[in-house]
């Protein structure tokens, strides 16, 4: 006990002393670029703030000019972000510490497997971190890219202390980077396009995601079988995004953005593979002069181009290069839709192949050369496969209204749906869903809204992402503002036609957004309604028996507060 409160003393002494060289160098940087006067009175007004005399503080910002305030805004909107840098990096550090010396804390992996009383729970579980969408987001890329540069910088400050990085040099970088930050736009000026997005979330992918959830997997297998735990569930933990599929409210989104999140989310993770197998290559150069490999490595082996003297006995050099050419083939494929022989139809092709590895290791006694590299890359192609992240698709129910309307009408099946009671709408849906297989938008796309041919384009594009990237590209489609059971069986004519939805199978899950306290309280009847459906227990059976429901937090706070929203 007495160990651990004096590493906390230590700890707290150290993040204080990095907070002070980073407030030291801000304000080294920000004197450069302002009159002395002005440098004076935010010193002035620090040190104020650290006393909490607000009213001296209104004082001095009541008499700032318009351009001082300017330049008083930059410095405290850098300085907390600079703070916080220096208690992310500290709880890193207490969270890797202990991890070390085996201390227990709240939300550490290995306690909380011990802690589980019913060890069955795991094998249903599946954690789903979701990246929502974000259009008005107005911090930079660089902002964030500078931010993880000095995040990285002050990781190594302990080492600067110990002696074995250059305290000079250390010191250099970072005050070169805090100016850096100083003088760039810290806020964009100019909306944010749906491109951006895509390609600044995926940027988190490449810093951290695939990295921390392979480490995660892999101590997560270690513990299972530390505690004699046997499991089929091999994907605990998977990835959601709503950039790109989210258009409810953004007129931006479209089958464009939505093929385009989908395809730069398989080219990052493909790339990923790629360079995984290359460095493999690397390393397994075991000969079969030494150590033997399986009759199904050797079949592998032999199916490779590489046809070098020097690679006659490196049998998984020579399997892995194949790989690696077949993972080639496969890309090209997905991304430019060429025509190759010789690819992966799915991601557990890839993933046989690479258990022919495995197995030929472990049969040969090579159990410390699966671990590491290789099955941090198993375990990474079972959650990501080819795709990444799973796109949730979503609108507002009163679009799918609007389009079912539209179709029927055209079809001189109903001219005014809109009318109908919600017994008479659920009552032609339900036919056009059980008895139907035809699709309803045989007329003339030029006769359709825009606003019909948009959904339809998208909900087109969804089904050609599953067929070629597998069904977990996209999972379900979320409706805004559920208020009844039409809502529900609204979309599912609109996915009827385009072939995701038939009498007897649903390729993708419609799921409710109940938002409002009125929705909230009426959810349940909907859904026990809903439920009831033969159709939709078809569906439901075709899913594992799981429906998703979100609940919506923030109309249903503006709508009746935070205790009622919450109960």
């Amino acid at each position: 006990m007495q160990n651990t409160r004096l590493e906390s003393n230590v700890n707290e002494n150290i993040i204080q002393e990095e907070i002070q060289i980073l407030t030291e160098m801000l304000l080294k940087a920000t004197q450069k670029l302002i009159s002395e006067d002005t440098f004076e009175k935010i010193v002035e007004l620090k040190a104020l703030a650290d006393e909490k005399n607000y009213e001296k503080l209104n004082l001095i910002i009541k008499d700032l000019t318009q351009e001082e305030m300017e330049i008083v805004a930059n410095f405290f909107s850098i300085l907390p972000l600079l703070i916080n840098i220096a208690e992310d990096v500290d709880l890193a550090y207490e969270v890797n510490y202990k991890n070390n010396i085996g201390e227990s804390y709240v939300g550490k992996l290995s306690e909380s497997i011990k802690n589980i009383k019913d060890k069955n729970i795991l094998e249903n579980i599946n954690v789903v971190p979701v990246l929502t969408a974000h259009p008005t987001q107005v911090q930079r890329k660089t902002v964030l890219d500078l931010t993880e540069k000095l995040h990285s910088l002050l990781r190594k400050h302990r080492d600067v202390k110990n002696g074995l990085i250059n305290e000079r040099k250390w010191k250099n970088a970072i005050q070169k980077h805090i100016e850096i930050l100083t003088q760039s736009d810290i806020i964009r000026e100019k909306k944010l396009k749906v491109a951006n997005e895509i390609t600044n979330v995926l940027e988190y992918y490449n810093l951290s995601f695939i990295k921390a959830i392979a480490k995660i997997m892999t101590e997560y297998k270690l513990l299972l079988e530390e505690n004699n735990i046997e499991l089929k569930n091999e994907t605990p933990i998977t990835m959601g995004m709503w950039i790109g599929g989210d258009r409810d409210g953004n007129p931006f989104v479209t089958a464009e953005t939505l093929n385009l999140s989908a395809m730069k989310q398989c080219e990052l993770i493909t790339t990923y593979y790629i360079e995984k197998l290359n460095s493999l290559y690397r390393t397994f150069s075991m000969s079969s002069h030494v150590t033997k490999g399986s009759k199904e490595l050797e079949e592998l082996a032999n199916r490779s181009s590489d046809t070098s003297e020097y690679r006659e006995k490196e049998l998984y050099r020579k399997a892995i290069s194949y790989i690696k050419e077949k993972l080639e083939n496969t890309r090209e494929y997905l991304l430019q839709d060429k025509e190759l022989e010789d690819k992966y139809f799915t991601a557990d092709e890839f993933i046989d192949d690479l258990t022919i590895i495995e197995k030929s290791l472990l049969e040969n006694k090579g159990e410390i050369l699966v671990t590491g590299e290789f099955e941090e890359l198993l375990n990474v192609v079972k959650i990501f496969g080819f795709y990444l992240a799973s796109i949730d698709m979503r609108q507002d129910s009163s679009v799918y209204e609007a389009s079912v309307a539209e179709l029927l009408s055209s079809a001189n099946i109903e001219k005014d749906y809109s009318s109908l009671s919600e017994e008479e709408k659920c009552e032609l849906l339900l036919k056009q869903l059980k008895e139907d297989p035809r699709p309803l938008s045989i007329n003339d796309e030029n006769k359709q809204s825009e606003e019909l041919r948009k959904e339809l384009a998208i909900f087109r594009t969804a089904r050609k992402l599953k067929d070629k990237l597998g069904d977990n590209v996209i999972k379900q489609n979320i409706i805004s503002h559920t208020t009844s059971v039409s809502d529900l069986l609204e979309l599912a004519i609109m996915l009827k036609e385009v072939g995701l939805v038939g009498s007897d199978f649903a390729r993708l899950q419609l799921v409710p957004l109940f938002e409002t306290i009125e929705d909230l309280e009426n959810s349940y009847e909907v859904m026990d309604k809903y439920l009831s459906l033969d159709i939709v227990k078809k569906w439901v059976s075709d899913n594992r028996r799981y429906q998703e429901i979100m609940l919506g937090y923030s109309d249903s706070n503006k709508d009746g507060g935070y205790l009622s929203s919450g109960w």
